[in-house]
């Protein structure tokens, strides 16, 4: 494996100016959820480093478990081998990639509706009221 270019960003970004510097990377080795979580929306392949299990399950729920490494086991070896793999076959892990981020976001939007018909209901209005008056 062959690093061209490497970074050390010091400043606060906002998270457009994350996921611009993140869409000009080949592959982002994330360790820390919202760095995975930033590289599946710029489309570019990652490797999720699993320190805890919410890493493990976006892993999962998107089903790119097996770009995933638990690092509480020896993953040297299968860290290298995982890079050279995405490497080899970037364009079919971004479109994993899309495809999975698309079904995230498909699922997203239906609860948003539905959510938005129920906010809009007079007998939730009313729940809501009377929960506030009794907390105050």
């Amino acid at each position: 494996v062959k690093f061209h270019k490497k970074k050390v960003i010091t400043t606060q970004l906002d998270p457009d100016e994350i996921i611009n510097i993140i869409s000009n990377s080949e592959l982002i080795i994330g360790m820390r959820y919202h760095s995975i979580v930033y590289s599946l929306i710029a489309d570019v392949p990652v490797i999720g480093l699993a320190y805890a299990k919410k890493v493990m399950c976006l892993m999962h729920d998107l089903e790119l478990d097996s770009y995933c490494i638990n690092i509480k086991r020896d993953f040297h070896h299968e860290a290298l081998t995982q890079i050279n793999n995405i490497l080899k076959k970037r364009s079919e892990t971004q479109i994993k990639i899309q495809q999975q981020v698309e079904i995230q976001k498909q699922i997203i939007s239906s609860h948003d509706t539905f959510l938005m018909k129920l906010v809009k209901q007079p007998s939730f209005k009313r729940g809501i009221k009377n929960y506030l008056r009794k907390l105050w």
